[in-house]
């Protein structure tokens, strides 16, 4: 049974992350993991979305969706992001599909519904 692209409830929605999410998702990246100056602000936004571009939507990963999510709220506004990265191992012979779990970050301004902001994000 194929998975859903997108899996919508009453609190948004959730997807595969988008070339247009970079920037949103670099900006949540920054505020929650690094302590910047306001007047880098801008570049480091840029800097980062454009690493995020690379590892997550880039030429090295796997054709297809990206595997990473974001959380879009009702509003449109992103919500949370859960960065995901395609891995190819192999195992005595046998080549396995793998998936590395990166950053799991919310806004704690947007509706998640049930799940709990602080639970995980710093």
């Amino acid at each position: 049974m194929a998975t859903p692209s997108v899996l919508e409830t009453q609190h948004g929605s959730v997807r595969p992350l988008a070339a247009e999410d970079l920037e949103s998702v670099a900006a949540l990246f920054l505020a929650k993991f690094r302590q910047r100056r306001r007047h880098l602000l801008d570049r480091a936004i840029a800097e980062t979305a454009e690493y995020m571009r690379t590892i997550y939507l880039g030429p090295a990963g796997q054709p297809g969706e990206s595997n990473a999510l974001v959380q879009i709220s009702p509003q449109g506004r992103l919500g949370g992001f859960l960065g995901v990265l395609k891995a190819r191992y192999e195992l005595n012979g046998t080549a396995l599909n793998a998936a590395i779990i990166g950053p799991l970050m919310a806004d704690p301004g947007t509706d998640h519904g049930s799940a709990d902001r602080n639970c995980c994000v710093p």
